[in-house]
Parts: C-alpha cells; structure tokens; sequence
C-alpha cells in the first residue's frame, strides 16, 4: 500500500486526517494482505460489492497506518474494545477513529489526543423530523423547525455528524444520549452546551471533502494541529 502517505514523524500538537475515496483506490495493490483473519470474515459477509470494498479500504487502510506507527507487522497488531465498544490498541500512546458512508472513508489518528470522526452521505433517506424530536435537543429540534424543507436536510445532518464524531472522540457512543447535549446546525461548526461535560475541553472541525454530497467532521479534545495526509 505505497499509495497512502504516512508522516515521516508523529508530532504530539498534530492530528492527521486521512480523506479516502474508495472508487479512486479500490485497485490498489495489496489491500487484502493488510487484513486481519476475523476481518476477512467479516467483508465475506457482505452481500453487497460496494460495502465489501468500503470495508475492505477502511480496515486496509487503518491496519497499514496503526502498523506504521507502533513499528510492528500484522500479526502483532491486536485490537481490543472499551467498555462501550469503541476499538483501541493497547498502546495509549496512540488514538484513532474510522469511519465511512458511500465513497468515502475517513481515518483519524493522533498522539495523546481523543479522536472521533463521522462521514455521512446527504443522499440517505431520513424521516428528519420524527429523528430530529427523538434524538436531538429542544434547542436543535426547534431551531430545525423554522428552516424551509430544503435548508432541513443540511442542518440535519450537520446536526448528526457533529454530535456522531463527539460522542466516538469521548468513547461512549450511543451509550449518552444525543439529546443531552447540543451542536450548531449552521455552518460553523462548534458545540453550544454539553451539560455533563465542559464544552471548552473539545472542539468540531469540518473536514473539506470537495464534494457537497457529504459531510464529514472530526472532534477532538485540547489544542492540536490538523494535517490532512490526503
């Protein structure tokens, strides 16, 4: 996998981003030899082309970078999960966080630093109204209400991505509720009231796809530097 970049060194201020497009990679060479046993099992499940490939580009990818930086093969590479499921590697040193929708893969890693990150497609069916009262904030509800039909469906998923990539940056995921806490639907991203937790601690950065049929967003906790590896 000469394709994807790597930093020539880990720098503690920086979080490095990676923007994978799986149509434009899907026939790079050696991507299967980067997965693990049960993960091999995993994309033999699928029923669809399109989701083997995703998961095939997602995990590839992400075992390639971990094995890089903690300088070990495959075969030493061992996941484990938090109390909420969320995957880690036993060395602290070192976070991450994956995720994907449709053409696209988004990987975070960092050093000391929690990180989440969430891509959605704005193609997706939604009920956005009924998902808006169940999952979000009065405040987020309601402000979504006095927007036109066509304003909805941006707001919505600005909405659901920034609060996605925060709850996965904490480790928690859906285990706190989403309406607990609230996010900006406009477009600059920031969080407006985190009740259990000091909103000052975290930050939500959009991340530039070049493209307007996703959003993607990355949370993060103290000061750092974003690098985009591609």
């Amino acid at each position: 996998m000469q394709q994807i970049p790597l930093p020539s060194v880990w720098r503690k201020t920086k979080v490095y981003v990676w923007r994978l497009h799986v149509p434009t990679l899907i026939q790079m060479e050696g991507l299967h030899k980067w997965l693990l046993k049960d993960e091999e099992k995993r994309m033999a499940r699928f029923r669809q082309e399109s989701d083997r490939q995703r998961f095939l580009i997602a995990h590839s990818a992400l075992n390639c970078i971990l094995c890089q930086y903690l300088e070990i093969t495959k075969t030493r590479l061992i996941y484990s999960e938090n109390a909420f499921g969320k995957p880690e590697v036993p060395s602290k040193a070192i976070q991450f966080n994956l995720s994907h929708s449709g053409e696209w893969v988004i990987i975070a890693v960092a050093r000391q630093h929690k990180v989440g990150v969430d891509v959605e497609s704005l193609d997706r069916g939604v009920e956005i109204e009924g998902l808006a009262k169940r999952f979000f904030s009065p405040q987020e509800s309601k402000a979504l209400l006095t927007l036109t039909a066509a304003e909805q469906r941006l707001a919505f998923f600005r909405v659901w991505t920034r609060k996605e990539a925060l709850l996965k940056m904490i480790g928690t995921g859906f285990a706190t509720m989403l309406n607990t806490f609230t996010v900006s639907h406009e477009e600059q991203s920031y969080i407006v009231d985190m009740a259990h937790l000091q909103k000052d601690q975290f930050e939500l950065i959009d991340l530039s796809l070049n493209t307007d049929k996703y959003l993607a967003v990355l949370a993060i906790d103290n000061f750092f530097e974003l690098e985009y590896m591609v």
